[in-house]
């Protein structure tokens, strides 16, 4: 939305946009940019400075130039949007885990309105928890993962370069040994060369 759009709004449902958004019970997300066009400025000024509105963010375009003004606003819109979908920091869960993993996603369905595949997110939390050398809810996020996906020969071949990494060899071969497996009996010539190299360099 831009700002002129924002500034025509009746002032009623402004102020219930506003109370929403406040209170985290917008329906759909909002975004607002100035553009190109600094005849928008003054309506762009007005949201930054209004005390109602800090809540929103408000983006300054108009250094670029208008013909992907629009496309850049895209772009962030969306970014700041979705951005909390896939997870950038997983030290939120370093005591938590995976049950902290879940609970996040459960405040991402309640603020998009649908459920969030957590698998992706769960395969990159069990990684960050070998990481820092906590096996034991490292190993959890992992088990979880293949107990839904058991078949899945990514998912098993990240886990046992996790155990690799972590330094559980033993472990780690078996586990990989499972993922040329399931590659062999699924035909997936790729990934049945690429864990049979790993396991070679072993």
């Amino acid at each position: 939305m831009s700002a002129p759009v924002w500034s025509q709004l009746p002032k009623q449902l402004k102020e219930d946009i506003s109370d929403n958004i406040a209170k985290g019970e917008l329906t759909n997300n909002l975004y607002i940019s100035l553009g190109s066009f600094d005849e928008n400025r003054p309506f762009f000024a007005a949201l930054a400075v209004s005390k109602r509105h800090q809540h929103l963010m408000l983006e300054d375009l108009s250094q670029h130039h208008y013909h992907v003004g629009a496309q850049l606003a895209l772009r962030h819109g969306l970014q700041h949007i979705l951005g909390a979908i896939k997870l950038q920091d997983y030290a939120q869960f370093d005591k938590s885990g995976l049950n902290g993993l879940r609970e996040y996603h459960q405040k991402l369905e309640q603020r998009y309105g649908y459920s969030i595949d957590i698998k992706a997110n769960q395969l990159a939390l069990g990684q960050y928890l070998f990481a820092q050398g906590n096996t034991i809810l490292g190993k959890n996020a992992f088990d979880e993962l293949l107990t839904t996906m058991p078949n899945s020969v990514i998912y098993n071949l990240r886990y046992g370069q996790t155990l690799l990494n972590a330094g559980d060899t033993t472990q780690a071969t078996l586990q990989l040994k499972r993922a040329l497996l399931l590659a062999t009996e699924q035909k997936n010539e790729e990934a049945k060369q690429y864990i049979e190299q790993v396991l070679s360099r072993l």
